[in-house]
């Protein structure tokens, strides 16, 4: 029975770290212009959020590429960052993780301020996350922080009250090391980045499968049932109503794309790839 469940786990990390039929994209059109962008996010409305390490902005873009407002800047107040490493939008907020303040912000989809949630030194050690890499929010309403700093997440509810944390030392093979990126899917399991390894946890913080990637992943975003990874040159996708099924490498043709890729995100049967200076969007060959 052992020997049958161990190949079952081969035959499954066979699976995700293989690709088959490649899928080719073509480039469509290019917009707006970084000096650093770090993450994206597009909601169900259709509106793209980027944000930008150089200037400490986010901004918002229409996918015509229309930019409609910013906000941000370096600093320490509201509606200011230092280092906003990831973002993450809803059809209603704007959640930015902003690192070096160990704060995630919450904006309205017009990027207006609402609310930060700060815990560093708050006086709850199971609660206090600093230089947070990544957030992100279930279908719920629960907010997942990924603590940089204790080496964990942390799920907060919708009032930003504490539930719990998950990841740490006593998580045996589920142990986090050097997590850089979380996603979440609709059925709201939570997928981290985790050096060469892609963990997966149900909405409860209990570990459910582990997978070892022969690449390295910098990347990880949720659209729908679509999940990217990338690395600075390449991007995969699986299809999550199909999750065991292939890794699928998908390859960009157009004359003015320049790598490294930021990230990747499937929305509306299109591609769009932030590099460090601007967006670009892919149709399907």
């Amino acid at each position: 029975m052992n020997l049958i469940r161990k190949l079952s786990t081969i035959i499954s990390l066979l699976f995700w770290v293989s690709y088959s039929f490649p899928q080719n994209y073509n480039l469509l059109t290019t917009f707006a212009h970084f000096q650093n962008a770090g993450s994206f996010s597009i909601n169900t409305k259709g509106i793209i959020y980027v944000s930008d390490l150089e200037t400490n902005q986010v901004f918002a873009f229409d996918t015509l590429g229309n930019e409609m407002n910013y906000t941000g800047g370096f600093g320490w107040s509201t509606s200011a960052f230092d280092a906003p490493v990831d973002v993450f939008a809803t059809s209603l907020n704007v959640y930015v993780t902003d690192k070096n303040n160990h704060r995630i912000q919450r904006l309205d989809n017009d990027l207006n301020f609402i609310s930060e949630l700060i815990t560093r030194d708050k006086g709850n050690n199971e609660a206090s996350f600093g230089y947070p890499l990544s957030a992100a929010t279930s279908s719920l309403g629960e907010l997942y922080v990924l603590d940089s700093e204790n080496i964990r997440i942390i799920k907060f509810n919708i009032f930003s009250q504490y539930i719990s944390n998950f990841g740490s030392y006593n998580y045996g093979n589920y142990k986090l090391k050097s997590p850089t990126k979380l996603a979440i899917s609709n059925n709201n399991d939570v997928y981290i980045l985790d050096g060469m390894r892609l963990l997966k946890f149900d909405q409860f913080g209990n570990g459910n499968d582990i997978r070892n990637l022969d690449f390295d992943i910098t990347n990880i975003r949720i659209s729908g049932d679509n999940l990217t990874l990338n690395s600075e040159d390449d991007i995969y996708y699986l299809n999550l109503k199909t999750p065991n099924s292939f890794l699928e490498k998908l390859f960009l043709f157009g004359s003015s794309f320049v790598k490294p890729i930021k990230a990747a995100i499937i929305f509306n049967n299109k591609l769009y790839v932030l590099t460090e200076d601007e967006i670009s969007v892919f149709v399907k060959n």
